[in-house]
């Protein structure tokens, strides 16, 4: 089973609800999506312009989030074309994951749209907006931008690999200095005001990281 990471972009009518067709509100223009293994590592990925039928125009708030203009699409292919293209990648054992339920809501209208047959039913996928939001925030009333959500990953991920390199410099450092004699603790917490890198100066799991290598210093120390 492989996992369908799935980004969709999409039109809609220049001129709000007066211009909107009414069997489709919002037209995919773009397809975009990686294949994620069971192991969770990127094994495909798969990005495709569609040539709009109904809404040639990019809405003005739509064109400020591109990166390609009505040129660019005009070189695109149908939708049904880049659709059943999409589906054969996806292969036939997969999960959906998307930034909220819009994005699969959308591919079946416009799906419905150009008459093609449904998605396999029951339909697999998984919210990583509720998902992320769970994680929080227990509640899961917090929903968070997908760009805020990257950027906590991130800052999360830097404090992390800040704290496994304080933890190595550490050992290495208090395995150098440390004699039977000394007590771990003070040893660790001397070398600490040397060798702390300036990246984890501020992080919470300084401390954390002094717990840890405490107790890795402790299993080496000959016993007496």
């Amino acid at each position: 089973m492989n996992y369908i990471v799935m980004d969709l972009e999409w039109n809609q009518s220049y001129s709000g609800h007066i211009g909107e067709h009414p069997r489709m509100p919002f037209e995919i223009i773009e397809i975009g999506a990686v294949k994620v293994d069971k192991n969770y590592r990127i094994i495909d990925e798969y990005s495709s312009l569609i040539k709009p039928r109904i809404y040639k125009k990019l809405h003005s708030k739509i064109r400020t989030i591109l990166n390609y203009d009505e040129t660019d699409l005009a070189k695109g292919r149908g939708f049904k074309e880049v659709c059943t293209e999409f589906l054969e990648w996806c292969g036939k054992d997969y999960i959906f994951c998307t930034w909220g339920p819009m994005d699969l809501t959308e591919l079946q209208t416009n799906m419905a749209f150009y008459y093609m047959d449904k998605l396999p039913r029951p339909l697999k996928f998984l919210n990583l907006q509720q998902i992320y939001a769970n994680m929080v925030d227990p509640t899961g009333s917090t929903v968070s931008k997908l760009e805020k959500a990257v950027a906590d990953l991130q800052r999360e991920l830097k404090i992390e690999k800040a704290t496994n390199k304080l933890v190595f410099s550490l050992i290495i450092e208090a395995v150098n200095k440390l004699s039977p004699k000394q007590n771990v603790g003070d040893v660790l917490m001397d070398v600490l005001k040397e060798v702390t890198p300036p990246e984890i100066s501020s992080a919470p799991d300084a401390h954390e990281a002094i717990k840890r290598v405490e107790k890795i210093i402790q299993k080496k120390q000959p016993r007496s």
